[in-house]
């Protein structure tokens, strides 16, 4: 992933101390939710580390949100309600045995420990450099104590032998651990109890990746301000390493909180079948999260409605960080999740872009294999898959035919520049397999008042979205990203154009900024753009018929997915803040141009590689669906207006 360090400590304590816990004098209070509860005690290692301390991450940091997307998974597949295990991490840097008992964090850990709960133990990297804590004396002497007094609460302990460091001799990477790994095992074994070999599972993975591949796992820094010497540690995690680490545990512990939360006879019922209900703190707003576990659950776009308008389904694309994944639908409240076909063709903000057809009984798919590019269909009453070559971007509304354009991402260089006769917006028909090009970035040049100028630059077509009664088409012609600074190709072609379904009344309607989105009336778009003296970008709403345009709102800048409600009454839009890890989704209402913030929440990875919100709109103006990857995986979830 590629978000800052900053994003991603945000990430972890807004998901692990926020939604589980409460504070105390020293650590951690557990929110219950008739279930087990789990405590970490440990090191650094395991400790969640403040980003101003150090950049680096332990992994129980992680485990809150590995563990319980597993649990859910795992509940809802056996057709029970989810459960939010919190997770308690104790562990504190610098730590040994001895030390976590003395500063009064052992016994305010044990003090909230109730019977069917879990304490993990991890200690060992400090108790070594003190020689009264041998291995086989004090060491494990504290130990055993530890085990007997989480025993007599009637909680239930795990081992957890310590996670190797990266210290290579040539080819060879080194134990530094010596017998204290080993004094773990053979006390796990004389006590018949539950053991996390992390010594073994990291010094192996280290190993297997060598002395270049290990560094990814590691505190690692280039000389800087903060840094003028770089950063070497070969000790403590980077994200991806605790990450791992904290994967690793969850897996090895899901059975142990499984059966524990069925042995509770109180366990926190769900409301609505599949999803989750949670109260955002900030607005009071009521979020339902619909998809839960350890894949990308991804809709289509902010202007494509998952929901089917025959029954409600909402059909979706399941992936694990790949271009290989699954075509999902389920019921509105989340409920009877089913993988109806397979893509290779997944994208991380829209996997396979799946769409219904009209009547509900038809969901069509972008998908590929060896000849190229394809448009799926898979029948929803029999199972039956049909593929046939081309491009998915927007199915008609109400028709059995799709828009796409010209993909340039499939082309070289030379090729974009000289096809422009050849490129554009295609039509095809589902009924008759006949295929119509209705714009060419030939035709789009001749409208375009710099056409002398930018005859031979790099221009290609994108964005081609069909008005929601489907009579018109909007689309975009640029040489924005790809080729602007590349070629030298200044400044920047970008504008937008719209034109019939039959190809006639094409018009260019001047320039703009991004993510443009259709009027419920067809006649208007919305798109962030530049307006009057307005400083950056507004919400502004472009006639296709006059050019004229004006403000959509004037109490908001223009920014995100912007789209209208199909009742014309609201307008919702996502904000993000990257620096701060957090985002936002506003909603306008267009009587009186008020704005009212919807969901806060955290953001991982917001980046063409990673999750977008896409905010988008329910068929009766009800709902708003939205992607969140604040627990590090892609969810999607609904807010009711």
């Amino acid at each position: 992933m590629t978000a800052s360090l900053r994003e991603f400590e945000d990430q972890n304590v807004r998901s692990t101390r926020e939604d589980a816990m409460e504070k105390t004098d020293h650590g951690l209070r557990p929110r219950r939710t008739g279930g087990p509860a789990i405590y970490l005690a440990g090191d650094s290692t395991v400790a969640s580390r403040p980003i101003h301390e150090k950049p680096s991450f332990g992994w129980g940091s992680h485990l809150g949100a590995e563990l319980n997307a597993l649990v859910t998974a795992r509940r809802v597949q056996r057709g029970l309600p989810p459960l939010t295990v919190p997770v308690c991490n104790f562990a504190q840097g610098g730590a040994s045995t001895e030390s976590f008992r003395e500063s009064g964090l052992w016994g305010e850990l044990l003090g909230l420990v109730r019977g069917g709960d879990v304490v993990l133990i991890q200690f060992g990297h400090n108790d070594a450099k003190h020689e009264h804590l041998g291995a086989g004396g004090q060491y494990r002497t504290n130990l055993i104590r530890f085990v007997d007094e989480v025993e007599a609460a009637g909680a239930t302990p795990v081992l957890c032998t310590s996670v190797a460091r990266r210290v290579w001799d040539g080819a060879t990477l080194t134990d530094t651990h010596g017998r204290y790994p080993q004094v773990v095992r053979e006390l796990a074994t004389e006590r018949s109890l539950s053991l996390i070999d992390l010594h073994a599972m990291t010094h192996e993975l280290y190993e297997r990746l060598g002395p270049e591949g290990s560094v990814d796992y590691f505190t690692h820094r280039a000389p800087s301000t903060q840094f003028p010497d770089g950063l070497q540690d070969d000790s403590h995690s980077s994200f991806l390493g605790a990450r791992t680490i904290g994967e690793y545990v969850a897996d090895a512990i899901v059975d142990l909180v499984l059966a524990a939360a069925d042995a509770s006879s109180d366990a926190t019922e769900s409301d609505t079948g599949g999803s989750t209900r949670r109260v955002d703190p900030i607005t009071g707003s009521t979020i339902r999260q619909l998809t839960h576990g350890r894949a990308h659950s991804v809709h289509g776009y902010y202007d494509l409605p998952p929901w089917s308008r025959a029954d409600g389904r909402i059909a979706f694309s399941r992936h694990r960080g790949s271009s290989d994944g699954e075509i999902c639908v389920m019921g509105p409240d989340g409920s009877d999740l089913t993988v109806v076909a397979r893509s290779a063709a997944m994208t991380a903000n829209d996997g396979a872009m799946p769409q219904w057809s009209a009547d509900g009984a038809r969901l069509y798919f972008r998908d590929v294999d060896e000849r190229g590019p394809l448009v799926s269909t898979v029948d929803m009453a029999t199972g039956a898959l049909e593929s046939t070559p081309g491009d998915l971007r927007m199915m008609r509304p109400g028709h059995d035919e799709l828009v796409y354009f010209t993909d340039r991402a499939r082309r070289d260089d030379e090729s974009v520049r000289r096809s422009k006769t050849t490129s554009g917006v295609v039509i095809r028909s589902f009924t008759d397999a006949g295929e119509r090009t209705v714009a060419t970035v030939q035709d789009a040049l001749d409208l375009h008042p710099r056409r002398a100028e930018i005859a031979d630059w790099h221009l290609y077509i994108k964005h081609t979205k069909w008005s929601r009664d489907g009579q018109r088409l909007m689309f975009v012609f640029t040489n924005e990203k790809f080729y602007d600074t590349k070629f030298a190709e200044l400044p920047r072609v970008k504008d937008l154009y719209s034109v019939n379904a039959d190809g006639s009344d094409l018009r260019r309607l001047g320039e703009f900024g991004n993510h443009p989105s259709w009027h419920p009336d067809g006649r208007r778009l919305l798109a962030n753009a530049a307006f009057g003296d307005r400083p950056g970008y507004s919400l502004v709403l472009i006639d296709t018929l006059t050019g004229d345009r004006e403000l959509a709102a004037d109490a908001i800048g223009g920014h995100g997915h912007p789209s209208f409600s199909p009742d014309g009454r609201w307008i919702v839009v996502d904000h993000v803040i990257n620096s701060e890890g957090i985002a936002t989704l506003n909603l306008i209402d267009t009587t009186d141009h008020s704005i009212r913030q919807l969901v806060e929440v955290a953001v991982t990875d917001h980046s063409h590689r990673g999750t977008h919100l896409h905010p988008v709109w329910s068929h009766d103006s009800r709902s708003v669906l939205f992607a969140s990857d604040a627990s590090g995986y892609s969810q999607l979830c609904v807010v009711d207006i």
